[in-house]
């Protein structure tokens, strides 16, 4: 009986050391695909982090031993001090002015085209941003009555996974059409809205194999692009950025910009994998806005789920009145 503690007791400091080494990864910034792999499942090892602390606060209770309870305490800190933020809601109050913005991305232009039409008269969205957007699939939008709704587009389809396009029920101006070495359109567009803002469509590379690389040049040159920007400007990031938060890349563009999601105290956000034996476990689609002296912009967001695509849609409703025309 001896051996058998023993060895259960060193298979569970393996498991918190592994544990904790996960969770770790969440400062290491490289260009090599296990880490971003390992950082997406972060919510998970997290959970995993908070079961081995009340296992190991059980087994104290009785035998004693609390040194184990002690190390698994620290390692769950992490991720509890996360998930309380990650609850906590900091939406400003819905106005007329108010702009509803939807990212969906298509896979390969299939997805059903009725859900996503659907969801946007439903949450009456001003302006979509579509990653993976094929002719076809712009097209079965179209009849499905997306060009009635949102008749303004930018953008270009593209197959099977480059094209992205925003289409509003705004005038739009074209400001750039880059692909960031990936081959990958992003459109950089003015919406002209009542009160008009800055939009940049945004579909990296998967860092997976050889693209880890590619993929962190795209999201720091996201980075560049937001540092660039006047913070007189309104300014929104919208769109499959292949990233989460566990992910240094991402954090570094979403500084001073505000995850539509974690501003309305969402929890734990999964947008993929949607229909899949995997259940989804990792928020990849964003909107990120930055509104002149708002620091919530936020009122309200979501998610969606649309058929024949493996992500879930998302939409948020913001306040891109900046405040000091509203003083």
């Amino acid at each position: 009986m001896k051996l058998v503690a023993r060895l259960v007791g060193v298979l569970g400091w393996l498991v918190l050391a592994l544990t904790a080494a996960a969770l770790a990864t969440r400062w290491v910034d490289v260009a090599t695909w296990r880490v971003p792999v390992v950082q997406a499942a972060f919510p998970i090892v997290g959970c995993v982090a908070v079961a081995l602390l009340v296992l190991a606060l059980a087994v104290a209770a009785m035998t004693g031993r609390r040194r184990f309870a002690a190390a698994a305490a620290i390692v769950a800190a992490l991720p509890l001090a996360l998930a309380f933020g990650a609850v906590r809601s900091t939406t400003a109050p819905a106005a007329d002015s108010d702009e509803i913005v939807m990212v969906s991305n298509l896979r390969a232009g299939g997805a059903d085209p009725a859900t996503l039409v659907g969801l946007i008269k439903q949450h009456h969205v001003d302006t979509l941003v579509l990653t993976e957007v094929t002719a076809d699939g712009l097209a079965g939008l179209d009849r499905a009555g997306l060009a009635q709704l949102l008749p303004h587009r930018e953008g270009r389809t593209a197959y099977p996974y480059a094209g992205t396009m925003v289409l509003s029920r705004h005038p739009l101006i074209l400001r750039g059409l880059g692909a960031d070495g990936g081959g990958f359109y992003q459109p950089i567009v003015m919406v002209q809205a009542t009160h008009r803002y800055l939009l940049h469509a945004v579909h990296t590379y998967a860092p997976i194999g050889r693209n880890a690389s590619l993929w962190r040049e795209q999201l720091r040159a996201l980075q560049d692009w937001r540092e660039a920007q006047p913070t007189t400007e309104t300014v929104v990031m919208a769109g499959d950025f292949n990233a989460s938060s566990a992910m240094p890349g991402f954090r570094d563009i979403a500084e001073t910009m505000t995850d539509s999601l974690r501003a309305t105290g969402a929890g734990w956000v999964r947008t993929w994998p949607n229909e899949s034996r995997i259940p989804p476990f990792v928020q990849l689609d964003h909107i990120l806005a930055r509104v002149p002296g708002r620091p919530d912009p936020v009122v309200a967001s979501g998610i969606d789920k649309v058929a024949n695509t493996d992500h879930f849609a998302v939409w948020a409703r913001l306040s891109v009145l900046p405040a000091t025309i509203s003083s």
